[in-house]
């Protein structure tokens, strides 16, 4: 079988994407990806012999008529080659709301699986416009007429169908890392310093990693981390965005016990999370601010972050938010502890309940990780006959 995966977007920032193609691969698909910076993929999927690429190329001009000009032509081009490549492919496997919304009425000729990486109810034309004034796209309408639509976390999938008035419930494929071994030897020599240094650590290391944002309370974390003593220590891994530098900045600046190792592509951050002692996951649930205002508020109450699996396929039990998406798994698998809020006391206390009961949280997470069978989820979307 062969599928054609378009992710508008950075592949290397979204790991689910390349948990999926090498899941495919694995699943002897052949598989054709479009997307930006495959050239960064880990060899073990860039020199597969059922993997094809076409990367896309970046443009930044000041200039608005240009920019228009090179976003047509792109358009163009990648719908090119998939007329091309859908001659002789099964399905077109989107995995973003707004790689739908780029390709539009294309979508609708072929088999399509429809992912989704957020809980969205509506999507904008321009996403930079305030809620109360945006165009909506129809984006409902290639959920209805897609094949499949594929969600990571239940709750989202009950939710979504209600939204979108689909006639079946959306598959839920978790954002479950699809393979954790990463060879130490083969790192590039940028990241080598900095797994030095967490690798040379000699205390217990806090490890947030994902988006840094005002939302992630990082000053009450360190606050909270700097309270347990010397024997811990808060580090960070993540991109930070152009509008959060200030802050970020001044927020190291006033908190010593931080070490910020910068961002980290994928899958090498894995190699960072071997060396931690508990996982951070800070969800904020409430209004969403920034400017994808499109993502539902119900969002972090719901979520389903790949790193929930990345720390639990390391054997870290980890201290998240008292959100939904968290409380159930560890809950049901016993893998970490669901502040109630930010404060110091909560903060520590879960620490201190994880270190009575570390080596018990550790099995269950390797539980909790072996729990999903991605290739069986994956067989089961790519070989419904329905």
């Amino acid at each position: 079988m062969k599928i054609l995966v378009v992710h508008f977007n950075d592949v290397i920032a979204y790991p689910p994407v390349i948990n999926l193609v090498e899941c495919l691969l694995n699943n002897k698909c052949s598989v054709v990806l479009i997307s930006y910076n495959i050239h960064l993929l880990p060899d073990i999927i860039k020199e597969h012999n059922n993997f094809e690429g076409y990367e896309l190329k970046s443009y930044n001009t000041d200039n608005i008529f240009l920019s228009v000009l090179q976003k047509i032509n792109l358009k163009n081009k990648v719908k090119k080659i998939i007329k091309k490549e859908m001659r002789s492919a099964d399905i077109i496997w989107t995995t973003t709301d707004f790689t739908v919304r780029w390709l539009g009425n294309i979508l609708l000729q072929y088999k399509h699986v429809m992912q989704l990486m957020e809980l969205i109810e509506f999507y904008p034309w321009y996403q930079r416009l305030p809620k109360w004034i945006s165009i909506k796209f129809p984006i409902e309408k290639y959920a209805q007429r897609a094949w499949k639509v594929v969600v990571p976390e239940m709750n989202r999938a009950y939710i979504q169908k209600t939204w979108w008035d689909l006639k079946d419930i959306p598959v839920v494929l978790p954002n479950k890392t699809y393979k954790m071994s990463v060879e130490e030897y083969k790192v590039p020599k940028d990241f080598y310093d900095k797994l030095m240094k967490i690798k040379n650590e000699t205390r217990k290391v806090i490890l947030y990693s994902g988006i840094l944002w005002y939302d992630r309370d990082f000053a009450s974390i360190a606050k909270s981390v700097k309270s347990l003593g010397d024997e811990y220590v808060f580090y960070i891994i993540g991109k930070v965005p152009n509008a959060y530098k200030e802050e970020f900045e001044l927020l190291l600046s006033e908190n010593d016990n931080i070490v910020y190792l910068g961002y980290v592509n994928a899958p090498n951050h894995l190699l960072i999370y071997k060396y931690a002692y508990i996982g951070l996951l800070p969800y904020k649930a409430g209004r969403v601010s920034g400017y994808k205002t499109h993502i539902s508020d119900l969002n972090a109450l719901y979520c389903a972050p790949n790193k929930i699996f990345e720390y639990a396929g390391m054997g870290l039990p980890m201290i998240g938010s008292d959100v939904l998406g968290l409380k159930n798994a560890f809950e049901k698998y016993d893998i970490g502890v669901c502040c109630k809020d930010v404060s110091e006391k909560c903060f520590c206390n879960a620490v201190r309940e994880i270190e009575a009961n570390y080596e018990i949280m550790s099995k269950n997470c390797k539980m909790f990780f072996n729990s999903v069978d991605l290739d069986s989820i994956i067989k089961g979307i790519i070989e419904d006959k329905h």
